[in-house]
């Protein structure tokens, strides 16, 4: 059987033609092309020798409603490879995995890191901010180290008196070793050195006691800072209550630390660790 709408051959027993799907009937009755539906073409005359042949025509692709598994009337076919994209649309590329679709002709929006806010080198967000905390704790070791100044430093033997049945403990403060010295002749000392004796006088508890009120203020407005200075001047003042310690007990025969020396020296490894803690949480 000829198709009247494309004229190619298919077989009798198809009620549509499958090239241009053109209606067919058997018994050669043939219903009437819907509206707009584009005439049939008439058939070639064969060309005369000496002109060219003419160009064949080009089937004309009209779908009949109700077709299986092809739309209605005037409607465009599916385009071929993507099922349920329309026919003439872009193709929409998926977008790489991770991200989400984006509307077709705008630029897909990826999620970028926000920018850190600038911090000189060597120093962290974290790092650039005081503590309230520390600085008080690095505050309160400062005065003890400075307070210890006047608190005795060396207790001497018991002395008994004359007609007094209790017997009485002379002491000497950091104060009195820095302004008396250790025979009492008076004037300022620093250092009191005797017979291989290398005592550090009150002097350098006023003196590391200050410098840690120093650093306890610079923790309040830069704890990474401030905690590098107060270490330093923490180390400073925890030696030289060791090296009194130490002389006390090697080179003064009969003579003790008493409880300043141990206080300027525990005020001292109390701002270590204050300052190490202020290092550690910066």
């Amino acid at each position: 059987m000829i198709c009247p709408g494309c004229g190619r051959e298919i077989d009798q027993r198809y009620r549509s033609c499958v090239y241009c799907g053109r209606q067919l009937a058997a018994g050669g009755q043939y219903p009437p092309a819907p509206p707009g539906a584009a005439a049939p073409a008439a058939p070639q005359q064969p060309a005369s020798p000496g002109q060219p042949a003419a160009a064949a025509p080009q089937p004309t692709t009209v779908y009949q409603p109700g077709a299986p598994g092809l739309p209605a009337y005037g409607q465009q076919p599916p385009y071929p490879g993507y099922p349920g994209q329309p026919y003439g649309q872009p193709t929409v590329q998926m977008p790489a995995r991770g991200y989400p679709p984006q509307p077709y002709g705008q630029a897909p929006q990826y999620a970028y890191a926000q920018p850190q806010a600038p911090y000189a080198p060597g120093y962290s967000a974290a790092g650039s901010r005081g503590s309230w905390v520390l600085g008080l704790l690095m505050l309160l070791a400062g005065l003890l180290v400075a307070g210890s100044t006047f608190l005795p430093w060396i207790a001497t033997p018991s002395i008994s008196i004359p007609g007094v049945s209790s017997t009485a403990t002379a002491s000497i403060t950091g104060w009195n070793t820095m302004t008396t010295g250790s025979t009492g002749g008076g004037g300022f000392n620093i250092v009191l050195s005797e017979e291989g004796t290398v005592f550090l006088t009150g002097f350098f508890s006023l003196l590391f006691g200050a410098l840690l009120l120093l650093g306890a203020v610079i923790v309040f407005f830069r704890k990474r800072v401030g905690g590098w200075l107060a270490l330093a001047f923490a180390v400073g003042a925890a030696a030289c209550a060791a090296v009194d310690i130490v002389m006390v007990y090697w080179k003064m025969e009969g003579l003790s630390p008493h409880v300043g020396l141990w206080g300027f020296a525990g005020a001292a490894i109390a701002a270590m660790v204050i300052s190490i803690v202020s290092l550690a949480s910066g």
